[in-house]
């Protein structure tokens, strides 16, 4: 039986950036940026700085991230 852990902030960190508004934005060329742009998720704003970081969080994002290892 395969379990899938989802990732942790600590993970995050290094797949994306903070700015001084507190929205957190995927770095580029990075397997998180590809996953926000392949699902369509809103641009981080001020009322939402989470957009990014929070799909990244699910295990959804954990088993796109395995598939995407193996190929």
């Amino acid at each position: 039986m395969n379990v899938i852990n989802v990732l942790t902030w600590k993970d995050l960190f290094t797949m994306m950036t903070k700015d001084n508004g507190g929205r957190w934005t995927a770095n580029e060329g990075t397997p998180a940026a590809k996953y926000i742009d392949e699902n369509g998720y809103r641009t981080p704003s001020r009322a939402w700085p989470h957009s990014h970081s929070k799909p990244l969080l699910t295990k959804k994002f954990a088993k796109w991230l395995a598939a995407e290892e193996i190929k």
